[in-house]
């Protein structure tokens, strides 16, 4: 479904008009949660509210003493003592919130009296058809449940009428009564909007508007401590006592709503009270923030602990007069006690425990472009009766919700196949020590972040296997497509930005690459995407085998296995099969340099490979500066070492540049007096164009039809071509043709104009990020939720290893190695 007809969708099927946001208010890309949280929200959430039910139903008995809790307000002790037995709580909402420890779940408030998000939850459900949206069912359970209540309590009635109460001037609940009506009007029932002045008694029976309009059941979304305001109210309350109507949510909901509860409820576990089980005790220490009620006794320490403690009026709602200490300067913290101090004497506060909450990567939609931005989720599960049934999860950029920047989306369960362990077993000195010694490993820092970290990525064996089966299978198509351009390369070298490389392309050797990578993601869909590919010269090969095996050395849960086992042997077996080809036509290679920059980098990198081929080849294995190669008589030397091949740790376009002086490296590849260990070929592979070339290919049906659904699923959409992309989507990234490690690359909602530059535009892939600390030169951390990507090694058309960095969307700024191991 187009987003602009979901817009539409939303503001008239679902009478959204109400809000000012247009836009922003829905987001369609779903919100993955894991389901070992679902469960937990739909286990806690149903206990708690049996235990909150029990209050209720026995406030006359068992809990009278709650009663001295629930500050006053009018018409207080005719609603406590409402002699009928407790309607059936027709709903109830809690907000619900992922601790920032990801241990567990916690309720922050419960929402008894008049929950909203009906309408919000129905939307998620219709507008994202999946059978793991947490929602479905939503709409026909809410409506066959009001059916249930109503027909139980008026068994013989042929036709019920609903009044729906609200106050006219709250537009989104008088909304949301039209989009319940839509939903339970038939032949047998029938839902009226009606408001405080709109209802009398007569006869004792309640009627709304005339007497054509007898109200069988008053349905409200209006606060009991309100209920003063609605004319003849004493009446009402009479017939809903002699059953004579239903009114939903019963009045006596309000003991529920009062946050005072909390209060209540954790004196009884501190006195060990045996009104609640052990269970129950337990139940609700672990979801329920320690609170006490806000008076003088507790200021000072209110004050002097402002990190620990938020302070919420008794009966606040919407986030009016909460204080959250953390939020707060001191000064301002004093100023808010101060305030409180004052409201204290005319209503009623609780000092309840500050529990930090986990910060997400959420879907914003901002009616042009989607992104995903840090967010708390407020997870409201929607209980009716006894049962939930539905999820809404409002979005908030700070911990207050705030109706002038609150987001909504569909919320999913998936199961999760990546997660972030940290070793204990860990020293980072002594591990950067040893790679440093042992590895000559120097990229311990990335600008002023931690690049070598002590903690890893676990994968789920699934998963991997999948990632292994569809590398193969991609490497392959790659090769194929590779060997096409290179037939073809003078239709293509314009296209791939390689003109001035094409002498360089030969025939010497029928392997893809020496050691490739293809960078992977995995999207917020669980799916592969292969975003590129780097065929000339990847990085991280000396953090995949030695730093790897260094990390996993130390780690005690040996059943997790390393997806980096045969990367050397995978090397060398590439380099051997390469050599080989080389030698066909009687060429002695007798020496290989690695080379590249000086750059820190490069060194550690070239010297790995150095120590890879000096183990595997009964050839003289020499590393240096590529500057440093010097060209007498047709023949390269390396500090005065003839050079018959080089394994390249430099980008081949590179030679050409006249400020390197590198020409004459160039000139002997040229003319075959001088191989490169890693295929000139791969040039064109190594190109952006390279995914905009096959999905155009496509079109031309170049492609087996089980190719074509490869390279749907896992290659996002790539075009040289502007407008065809924003007819796709208007989510896209911007990538020159032969930049590497980000540079140049720009994402469509932060583009000011169409570059004129050779580049591609590919589809923008919307990934899972990984909750991690962040360390800077200083050894402070921070949690930050970021973005790993895959770096899957191939050696030839093969699997080979994986090399992972955890960073920014954009590899520009923060970037840490992460070893993954399989489960």
């Amino acid at each position: 479904m187009c987003k602009q007809h979901i817009y539409h969708k939303f503001l008239f099927d679902y009478n959204m008009v109400n809000s000012t946001r247009g836009k922003e208010v829905f987001t369609p890309t779903p919100f993955f949660i894991g389901e070992n949280y679902i469960d937990k929200i739909k286990f806690y959430s149903e206990e708690i509210n049996k235990i909150v039910v029990k209050v209720i139903e026995n406030i006359d008995t068992t809990f009278e003493d709650y009663k001295e809790y629930i500050p006053n307000f009018p018409l207080k002790d005719r609603i406590l003592t409402l002699r009928n037995p407790l309607a059936p709580l027709l709903w109830a909402r809690f907000d619900t919130f992922i601790r920032e420890d990801e241990d567990d779940i916690f309720f922050a408030e419960l929402n008894y009296d008049k929950p909203c998000a009906q309408r919000e939850i129905l939307i998620m459900e219709d507008l994202y058809e999946d059978h793991n949206n947490i929602n479905n069912e939503f709409r026909s359970n809410l409506t066959s449940y009001i059916y249930k209540i109503c027909e139980a309590h008026f068994p013989n009635n042929t036709h019920i009428n609903i009044g729906f109460l609200t106050d006219a001037t709250k537009y989104e609940e008088t909304h949301l009564a039209m989009v319940i009506k839509h939903l339970v009007d038939n032949e047998k029932f029938n839902l009226m909007s009606v408001g405080v002045n709109n209802l009398f008694v007569e006869d004792e029976k309640l009627y709304a508007f005339d007497k054509s309009n007898e109200i069988n059941v008053l349905m409200r979304l209006f606060p009991t401590e309100f209920l003063h305001e609605i004319k003849n109210i004493e009446s009402i309350l009479d017939l809903f006592e002699q059953e004579k109507i239903l009114l939903l949510n019963d009045p006596r909901a309000i003991i529920g709503q009062c946050k005072n509860l909390y209060t209540y409820l954790w004196k009884l576990i501190e006195q060990r009270d045996n009104r609640l089980s052990g269970f129950e005790k337990n139940l609700i220490a672990k979801v329920f923030p320690k609170t006490v009620e806000f008076n003088e006794n507790n200021i000072s320490l209110a004050r002097d602990n402002k990190n620990n403690y938020v302070i919420k009026p008794v009966y606040g709602r919407y986030s009016n007069d909460v204080f959250i200490g953390k939020l707060h300067s001191q000064e301002q913290w004093e100023d808010s006690i101060k305030y409180v101090k004052e409201a204290i004497k005319n209503s009623s506060y609780i000092l309840q425990e500050f529990y930090p909450i986990k910060l997400h990567k959420a879907p914003y939609y901002n009616g042009n472009f989607t992104k995903q931005c840090d967010a708390f989720a407020n997870l409201g599960p929607f209980i009716i009766g006894d049962k939930l049934i539905g999820t809404c999860v409002r979005w908030n950029e700070s911990y207050l919700t705030s109706e002038e920047t609150t987001w909504i989306s569909p919320i999913v369960a998936q199961e999760k196949m990546l997660s972030v362990k940290n070793s204990a077993n860990i020293d980072y000195k002594e591990l950067y020590a040893k790679a440093v010694i042992d590895y000559g490993f120097s990229g311990a820092y990335v600008q002023k972040f931690r690049y070598l970290n002590t903690a890893y990525v676990v994968m789920d064996n699934s998963k991997f296997h999948e990632l292994k089966d569809i590398t193969n299978k991609m490497s392959k198509l790659f090769s194929k497509t590779q060997r096409l351009l290179v037939d073809n390369i003078n239709i293509y070298s314009d296209i791939l930005a390689i003109t001035n490389q094409v002498s360089l392309l030969n025939d010497l050797t029928d392997s893809f690459t020496l050691l490739g990578r293809l960078d992977f993601i995995l999207d917020i869909n669980n799916q592969w995407k292969v975003l590129e590919i780097n065929s000339e010269t990847p990085a991280g090969i000396c953090e995949s085998i030695n730093i790897d095996k260094l990390i996993y050395d130390y780690i005690n849960d040996k059943s997790l296995l390393r997806a980096n086992d045969y990367l050397e042997d995978k090397i060398i077996e590439s380099a051997e099969k390469i050599l080989k080809d080389y030698k066909k036509d009687g060429s002695e290679i007798n020496t290989i340099a690695c080379v590249g920059t000086n750059y820190y980098e490069d060194i550690y990198t070239f010297n790995t490979m150095k120590k890879i081929l000096s183990k595997a080849f009964k050839v003289k294995v020499i590393s240096g500066s590529i500057y440093d190669i010097k060209v007498v008589d047709e023949t390269a030397y390396l500090y005065g070492e003839k050079v018959d091949c080089i394994f390249r740790y430099y980008p081949l376009d590179w030679l050409g540049i006249e400020k390197e002086g590198l020409k004459c490296i160039e000139k002997l590849i040229i003319e075959k007096k001088l191989f490169s260990l890693n295929p000139t070929n791969t040039i064109i592979s190594q190109s952006k164009a390279f995914f905009a070339i096959i999905w155009k290919l496509m079109e031309y049906k170049y492609y087996s039809i089980e190719e074509e659904e490869l390279i749907k699923k896992h290659i996002p959409y790539t075009t040289f071509d502007f407008e065809e992309m924003i007819k796709y989507t208007n989510d896209f990234v911007v990538k020159p043709l032969l930049n590497r490690e980000g540079e140049g690359v720009v994402i469509s909602s932060q583009l000011k104009n169409v570059p004129e530059e050779d580049c591609i535009f590919q589809e923008l892939c919307h990934i899972q990020t990984l909750s991690v600390n962040v360390y800077d030169y200083k050894y402070e951390y921070w949690k930050e939720n970021l973005y790993p990507v895959f770096g899957v090694y191939i050696t030839d058309c093969e699997y080979a290893g994986i090399f992972t960095r955890i960073g920014s969307l954009i590899t520009n700024n923060i970037c840490m190695y992460y070893p993954v191991y399989v489960k």
